[in-house]
């Protein structure tokens, strides 16, 4: 089998060249040119699994039927896993060998039709996974999710993002992270998955370890338990991104935060882009570029989604699943800002035709929030965790 790749194997490159192989899929967001980082893994298995005999039977075995799923259902479960996990030290990828450079292998990821836990039929529930087991010594596989939660159809089949959220979810577990709930009050009982809230602007906030989203322009993040719902808090007060940080790393930081470091753009309207990962709340990235003149069209977009001379292309379940809210501004060669996009009804944001007069400037990125988690009924989110992959394209 052939080495497996990044679906985006360069900062700057080409739409052509995702790949179009569904066993060498990876999902590695590159830190500079390297793209062979000696960090964890996580072998996400398609095609159904059996056991294995390396396969102890003192625990839980999972296995899956063949997902049946297409090349562009696959990519966009491992989107939804990149969109959550960017941020940190993981990758994950369809190939089962060791590709050069590549690190511990972490566990397997089952993602089928059906699954069983001990030959035994798991019916109406999405995934499992075991708690705790990322980078164990069993090499059973650690998370298994289905889309076919009941085969006699009293379920409707999970969709392929809701596959991708609770790919995310289970692989939570075996980091030892558990469910986002509510607390008992004195007139209602405690709730174990929390199932987000309504924003002002009408979007939808959820934890990743909560209840999976539904409805369109939905947030899943990762989460410190500060939500409330008629003056209930969390029943998990856990600091996520803390854990996961401490747990797996942080990515480098792969451009610069201020505009003295800030590298100059290659973003052109031929079909190129600059791929690019917001990994903590603090986390900007400025690019620099020289302006003759004239009308600029510039877009950013949260990874998944392609962009052509400023218009959008929806690509993969990762804009739908991505808890990444984008501003970006033009900043004015001294750094004062001149122009910032940032609206409530879209994950990106976008400058069309927009006139500026000759000179230098630089444009920033940020993941920002939307409101706050104020109670006692949370109507927005902060930049907690407003984190993720972008894609920052247009015509300059």
């Amino acid at each position: 089998m052939p080495a497996a790749f990044d679906i985006r194997a360069s900062h700057d490159q080409w739409f052509g060249s995702w790949l179009t192989n569904p066993d060498t899929l990876t999902t590695a967001r590159p830190s500079g040119n390297s793209i062979t980082a000696e960090i964890p893994w996580v072998h996400v298995d398609f095609d159904g699994h059996t056991t294995g005999p390396t396969e102890v039977t003192t625990t839980s075995r999972y296995a899956t039927t063949h997902s049946g799923y297409t090349l562009d259902q696959r990519r966009q479960v491992l989107e939804a896993l990149d969109s959550a996990y960017a941020p940190f030290n993981v990758r994950f990828t369809t190939d089962p060998n060791p590709f050069p450079g590549a690190g511990a292998y972490a566990g397997k990821l089952l993602i089928g039709a059906t699954m069983t836990r001990n030959n035994l039929g798991l019916f109406g529930v999405p995934g499992i996974a075991r708690s705790n087991s990322f980078r164990g010594t069993i090499s059973n596989p650690v998370v298994a999710v289905q889309w076919n939660m009941n085969p006699r159809g009293a379920t409707p089949p999970l969709t392929v993002a809701e596959v991708g959220f609770f790919a995310v979810h289970e692989i939570g577990h075996t980091l030892n992270l558990r469910h986002k709930g509510l607390l008992a009050s004195s007139t209602e009982r405690a709730e174990e998955y929390y199932g987000g809230h309504a924003t002002a602007a009408g979007n939808r906030w959820v934890p990743w370890m909560g209840k999976a989203p539904v409805g369109v322009n939905v947030f899943p993040q990762w989460s410190r338990g500060d939500y409330f719902r008629n003056g209930r808090g969390s029943s998990d007060s856990v600091d996520e991104v803390a854990a996961l940080t401490a747990r797996l790393g942080l990515r480098p930081d792969d451009f610069p935060d201020s505009i003295t470091g800030a590298m100059p753009t290659r973003v052109v309207g031929d079909g190129r882009f600059v791929s690019g990962t917001i990994s903590t709340r603090t986390d900007v990235d400025l690019f620099r570029f020289q302006w003759n003149g004239g009308p600029l069209s510039l877009r950013v977009d949260p990874a998944g989604a392609v962009t052509t001379l400023g218009a959008q292309i929806a690509y993969g379940a990762t804009d739908d699943i991505s808890g990444l809210n984008l501003q970006m501004e033009i900043l004015k060669s001294n750094g004062t800002p001149a122009f910032i996009s940032s609206p409530t009804n879209s994950k990106g944001a976008a400058f069309t035709d927009l006139r500026l007069p000759a000179g230098t400037y630089f444009v920033r990125v940020d993941g920002v929030g939307e409101g706050s988690f104020a109670g006692p009924n949370s109507t927005g989110f902060d930049d907690y965790g407003s984190l993720g992959g972008y894609t920052l394209g247009g015509l300059l």
